[in-house]
């Protein structure tokens, strides 16, 4: 309780001072006290987090993205503001300086309201005993891990079929690919399977069932194919599945050492990079330019405006917040909650829904920017959605604390999850990447990933558990 009443007369004090001030201040000014307010709140959320249950507790990551896919943005828009030049991004429209305002306001209550539903949420014991090895992950499950990752690979291959097929469908950029995937019906279910495999190897090797070999070589393998296609987001579910496996078993409160932030920013950096060059990677791959023409490329147009959060990944998410709040799309709203609702149906494939499938949000709005700004572009940017955005929409600017704080109640019970069951566990682990998709994409799109990694994890350990024992060690250990 003493560290609560701390918490509180600092919060008092930094936002009576900072209050007094804000009032005559200017526009950029007022940014940059929402923007600090913002990244101060998630910071003691991040401290509060990490003292209960470590680094690898999913709503002390969910928060962290948080930060990545707000905070850095803002702090950029303050930077340009203040030196009066425009704001450089990748947008198709530009903003008025209050929209840039209401925006930061946006963020801060999300922030806020992050930070309630944590100091709740503590409030509420915690039974975190320290389980034995046996108890944890009693089951081995190497062989049913890799049985179900190879189903996804040829799931994965034949799914590219419908367009032609996997070596084809790399020839075309990478848009282009997307989009054809996204029309033709019959999407297989392959991702599900991929990484409920990964998972399970993964579980197997934090016990000491197994070496490095499987758990290295089928991450490593994932890893070399998602950067063929030029895939960031399922190699980045990739790592943190693996990690969250290893360390929810190994390491139930995984510190953080100066080691591993190093690390951090370095991929950081990377992903950055690829993220700018991955275009590249086709007409290389094909013959269609030589290394030494795109090696050159790269030395004529790297720029440090390339690692700008208004130019990367980041910028995406934010320029639908930004777009919603200046242009009130969509006409609309408030939406009171439908885009959420929205996510049952959308679970049902396009071939097994009846009459046609309504688009979800972010569909929407990427169909939307591309018909109204972009026609002449060969395919259609997906822009991904903010989850403040989205809140934004349903419930207006004040009606954002209520999802947030759902959201962080959902993840506090994530993390307890771990501590109960073998099943607990394996929900745990394949929810990993949900704390980076539900800072990018609709809820509609990620409730359909919970669903279907969760639903594929539990079919393969139900299938392993319920084998004949002769048969069920041919899925176990190897």
């Amino acid at each position: 309780m003493k560290v609560f009443r701390f918490i509180l007369m600092l919060i008092g004090a930094i936002v009576a001072g900072l209050a007094a001030t804000a009032f005559t201040a200017s526009l950029n000014s007022l940014i940059l006290f929402l923007s600090l307010m913002m990244l101060f709140f998630s910071s003691l959320t991040l401290w509060l987090r990490y003292r209960v249950y470590g680094g690898n507790d999913p709503f002390l990551l969910f928060v962290a993205f948080f930060i990545l896919y707000n905070g850095l943005f803002l702090l950029q828009v303050v930077w340009s503001m203040y030196r009066g030049i425009p704001v450089s991004s990748s947008f198709p429209v530009s903003f008025d300086p209050d929209t840039y305002l209401k925006a930061a306001l946006a963020s801060c209550l999300a922030s806020i309201s992050l930070f309630a539903a944590t100091v709740l949420a503590m409030l509420i014991p915690v039974h975190t005993k320290k389980q034995s090895t046996a108890e944890t992950w009693p089951m081995p499950t190497l062989r049913a891990g890799i049985v179900a990752f190879f189903i996804g690979l040829v799931l994965l291959f034949l799914d590219f079929q419908r367009i032609g097929g996997f070596f084809y469908a790399l020839s075309l950029p990478r848009g282009v690919r997307l989009n054809l995937l996204s029309e033709v019906r019959g999407s297989l279910p392959y991702a599900p399977f991929i990484f409920a495999g990964l998972a399970l190897v993964w579980l197997d090797y934090a016990q000491h069932r197994t070496g490095k070999f499987w758990a290295f070589g089928l991450l490593g393998f994932l890893i070399l194919l998602m950067l063929v296609q030029g895939d960031r987001r399922f190699l980045t579910y990739a790592i943190l599945i693996a990690f969250a496996a290893y360390t929810g078993i190994r390491y139930p409160r995984f510190r953080i050492s100066p080691r591993l932030i190093m690390g951090l920013v370095i991929l950081f950096i990377a992903y950055s990079f690829f993220g700018q060059i991955r275009w590249l990677l086709q007409p290389v791959l094909f013959g269609q330019i030589s290394l030494q023409e795109a090696i050159e490329w790269v030395e004529q147009n790297a720029s440090a405006t390339w690692f700008a959060p208004s130019v990367g990944e980041f910028a995406g998410p934010y320029f639908t917040l930004l777009y919603s709040i200046e242009y009130s799309y969509p006409p609309e709203a408030p939406l009171k909650g439908m885009s959420y609702l929205q996510a049952i149906p959308n679970l049902l494939p396009r071939s097994l829904y009846p009459g046609n499938k309504p688009a979800v949000i972010c569909d929407a709005f990427a169909d939307f920017i591309y018909q109204k700004y972009m026609p002449g572009r060969e395919s259609i940017i997906g822009w991904g959605y903010s989850p403040v955005a989205e809140a934004y929409n349903n419930f207006g600017l004040w009606g954002i604390f209520i999802p947030f704080f759902l959201l962080g109640l959902l993840w506090e019970w994530v993390a307890r999850l771990r501590y109960r069951s073998r099943t607990g566990i394996i929900v745990y682990v394949l929810l990993m990447p949900q704390v980076l998709n539900l800072n990018r994409i609709a809820i509609a799109w990620s409730f359909q990933e919970c669903v279907y990694f969760i639903g594929a994890g539990l079919l393969v350990l139900t299938i392993r558990a319920i084998l004949p024992r002769g048969k069920a060690r041919g899925l176990g250990k190897a």
